[in-house]
């Protein structure tokens, strides 16, 4: 009878941890399983359109009143009135909007598990393609001689650098409408729009100080 008792007593935790181990299983696949669920909803969602001369904003609405999926745009980005045809038979969100958008600039970013979407443009207000350059150049004065540590920020931002010993710096992922700060104690600060620009070379002057900011004293001169 100890004997039973003690293979007992050294069975049930075997059994509680294989028990703990089994309920843990399924619960990760249940995860695993929502997961594939919803990255592939919007592929088994098949839709079928066919439309003449209708506009964006119309083809828009007829896939979410056929569908669970809904768009958010900007109207000062999406020409959603301009007028298109399509024809498409049994094709998902993702066919159908590359078709609707294809030769632009609209993208789409999806979310609450694939059923709707966020329609964006990435041109700038001036109808030019954002694009990231990595800027290089030297810093120096008006006697051509390199200006160490010039701190050069994309103004607006926290990113930067400092130029090296031999006035040279260098920045990645640059916007190419972003402005570039160049402040060294002592010089006048400069600013740069970089546009299409890869090598920006600058040339600070001396910061003046006029007669009306310095205040004579007895024993030498401090600047307002």
């Amino acid at each position: 009878m100890k004997k039973l008792r003690n293979i007992h007593g050294r069975g049930m935790p075997c059994l509680k941890r294989i028990l703990r181990i089994m309920k843990l299983t399924n619960v990760f696949m249940f995860l695993m399983i929502f997961q594939l669920s919803a990255s592939v909803y919007s592929q088994n969602n098949t839709l079928s359109i066919k439309v003449r001369n209708a506009t964006i904003r119309e083809i828009l609405l007829r896939i979410e009143n056929q569908s669970d999926h809904t768009f958010l745009y900007n109207n000062a980005q999406i020409d959603v009135e301009k007028r298109i045809d399509i024809d498409v038979e049994d094709k998902n969100v993702e066919e159908i909007l590359d078709q609707i958008f294809k030769g632009t600039n609209v993208k789409y970013r999806t979310f609450n598990n694939n059923r709707s979407y966020v329609l964006y443009s990435d041109k700038n207000e001036f109808g030019l393609s954002q694009q990231q350059n990595n800027v290089k150049g030297k810093v120096t004065n008006q006697q051509g001689e390199p200006i160490p540590g010039v701190t050069v920020v994309v103004k607006g931002t926290t990113e930067g650098t400092v130029t090296n010993a031999d006035g040279n710096y260098s920045l990645s992922n640059v916007p190419g409408d972003a402005t570039l700060v160049f402040s060294f104690v002592g010089m006048q600060s400069q600013e740069v729009v970089v546009e299409s620009q890869t090598n920006i070379n600058v040339t600070m002057k001396e910061e003046t100080i006029g007669i009306d900011e310095v205040v004579a004293i007895g024993y030498g001169t401090i600047q307002k």
